[in-house]
C-alpha cells in the first residue's frame, strides 16, 4: 500500500500536482513507518520537504529536510542524500543564502561524480544554479562551490 501511495506521489510531483504529490506522501509515511521501511520513510519526508519549497511553505521545508537529514545519516544512502542536499541547497537559494546554497550544489557535484549518480530534478537544478550565477560575483562562487567538501 505504502509503495502505491509513494508511487502515484511521485506522479503527481513530476506532473507538477505539489499539494496532491504532498498528501499522498504523507500518506505513506507512517505505513512505510510501521513497516521498517525507514529510507522509504525518509525519501517520503524528502518528497513532502520538496513539495513544500515549490509550495512556497518555507518552514515546513526545512522541517522535512531536517527529519530526513537525521534518519539517512542512519543508513548508507549517498544518492538520496545528494537529492537531499541539492534540494537543501535550493531551499537555501530561495531563502537568498547563495553561498551556502553554492557550497551545497558543489558537494552534491562531487558526490554524483565519485558514485556516477544521475541528478535530481535538473531543470529546477539548472535554475538555482543561474540564480547563483548571476547574484553571486565569480569568485565567490567558486570558493563557495570548492568549500563544499
Amino acid at each position: 500500500m505504502a509503495h502505491g501511495l509513494a508511487g502515484i506521489g511521485i506522479v503527481e510531483f513530476i506532473s507538477g500536482n505539489f499539494e496532491a504529490a504532498r498528501a499522498f506522501f504523507e500518506e505513506a509515511i507512517p505505513l512505510q513507518l510501521e513497516v521498517d521501511e525507514f529510507v522509504d520513510a525518509a525519501a517520503g519526508e524528502m518528497m513532502v520537504a520538496q513539495c513544500a519549497r515549490r509550495l512556497g511553505d518555507l518552514n515546513e521545508a526545512r522541517r522535512r529536510f531536517l527529519v530526513a537529514i537525521s534518519a539517512l545519516e542512519q543508513n548508507d544512502q549517498l544518492l538520496l542524500m545528494t537529492e537531499l542536499v541539492q534540494e537543501v541547497g535550493a531551499l537555501l537559494t530561495v531563502e537568498r543564502r547563495l553561498a551556502e546554497a553554492a557550497t551545497l550544489f558543489g558537494w552534491v557535484e562531487r558526490r554524483l561524480e565519485e558514485i556516477t549518480g544521475v541528478r535530481w530534478d535538473s531543470t529546477d537544478y539548472e535554475g538555482h544554479i543561474d540564480t547563483l550565477r548571476m547574484n553571486l560575483p565569480t569568485e565567490a562562487l567558486i570558493e563557495s562551490w570548492e568549500g563544499g567538501s
